[in-house]
């Protein structure tokens, strides 16, 4: 029986330093599996990461297209293998996490296998931070199905994207979204989504990035994300306004009813009311505003 391909494919953007630290050991797992590459996809004009691989068992491609959509596009394009698996510039692998993924894949034949990003803090945990459970993400158990999945860990089986017709859309720019849209998209055609809790990585949470302001604004802009993708995805134009009515009820609801927990929250000095209220409360308007047809730019630059 032939040994299936997979491609580890790393987008990256200005990101030198995390990348050098990144590259040596998702080479070392992908050169103890059969079959197995690293492709890097640079969407930096100025070609900022062609120096760190050029001492490293990789392949490197520039895609000159801004936007994590069309870098991410870029390497489904470039794979030429079975499967490809994404890994993020600024995580690490843990132990084993290639052949987890591969395993799971090839065990289960899902459409795409995603695993858990565990944050590594900066410093010690703001309590209003803890309180509002933005951290740890969810590990539910190995096997468990999924309706979506992020793509800092994920690894989607090419032969089902091709059938499918979909890929990632370049045209989200700064966005973000991408991955999102294409695992709904690939669950929406019959594909399964399966969750390797072995399959781990590590992301480095910058110092600004771990801030109150910066973790509402990314549930606002989670929120943007899916009401806009539960209006586009729903279908013809009728089924799009039953979704954009849909969203825009529920995301009014988790605001009013947001804004009263973190006023209660306020008033008693409890920060776990204050801090979940106002994630409802962002959560809501992001679904409200891409309902409508708003969006917000998670990937800005400059």
């Amino acid at each position: 029986m032939r040994t299936p391909s997979v491609t580890v494919a790393v987008v990256t953007y200005r990101r030198t330093a995390m990348l050098s630290e990144l590259l040596p050991l998702v080479t070392t797992q992908a050169a103890d599996l059969p079959g197995a590459s690293v492709l890097v996809v640079d969407n930096d004009p100025d070609g900022s990461a062609a120096v760190v691989c050029s001492g490293h068992d990789v392949r490197y491609v520039a895609e000159p297209r801004p936007g994590i959509g069309a870098a991410r596009d870029r390497a489904v394009r470039e794979a030429g293998t079975d499967a490809v698996a994404f890994i993020d510039d600024d995580e690490l692998p843990q132990d084993d996490w290639l052949s987890a993924l591969v395993t799971t894949w090839r065990e289960s034949g899902a459409a795409a296998v995603a695993g858990p990003v565990l944050a590594v803090l900066p410093g010690p945990p703001d309590p209003w931070i803890t309180a509002g459970a933005f951290y740890p993400r969810p590990n539910p158990p190995s096997g468990t199905r999924l309706g979506a999945a992020g793509a800092g860990n994920l690894l989607l089986d090419l032969g089902w994207l091709r059938a499918a017709g979909i890929s990632f859309d370049p045209d989200r720019g700064d966005r973000g979204g991408e991955d999102t849209q294409l695992t709904r998209r690939l669950v929406r055609s019959g594909g399964e989504i399966v969750w390797c809790a072995d399959a781990v990585v590590s992301e480095t949470m910058p110092a600004e990035r771990y801030t109150r302001r910066w973790l509402l604004q990314r549930r606002f802009g989670h929120g943007v994300v899916s009401g806009e993708l539960a209006v586009e995805l729903a279908g013809g134009f009728a089924a799009r306004q039953v979704a954009r009515t849909r969203e825009l009820l529920a995301g009014g609801c988790q605001v009013v009813g947001g804004a009263t927990r973190a006023a209660l929250g306020l008033g008693t000095g409890s920060a776990r009311h204050h801090a979940r209220g106002l994630r409802t409360v962002m959560r809501g308007a992001g679904r409200v505003v891409g309902a409508l047809g708003g969006a917000f730019a998670a990937y800005r630059r400059g």
